[in-house]
């Protein structure tokens, strides 16, 4: 969830079902408010590296620089 240059609003919201990672950082928030409800889901993440949930500063995005160390 991105607000992109903008601070901005999202909201996610997952009732029964499985929200499964293969691939990178399961929910991933930046310059935005986010609110994020699950309610009986089974969460997997399937990448070690990945993270359940990301909320990072604009200087921790992907595409500035790596800070995935700071942020563990």
């Amino acid at each position: 969830m991105s607000g992109d240059a903008e601070v901005s609003e999202a909201a996610f919201t997952m009732t029964d079902g499985n929200l499964i990672s293969n691939n990178g950082d399961l929910i991933y928030v930046t310059n935005t408010h986010a609110d994020i409800n699950l309610t009986n889901v089974t969460i997997k993440n399937l990448d070690s590296e990945g993270r359940l949930l990301a909320v990072l500063r604009n200087e921790c995005q992907p595409w500035v620089g790596d800070c995935r160390s700071q942020w563990r």
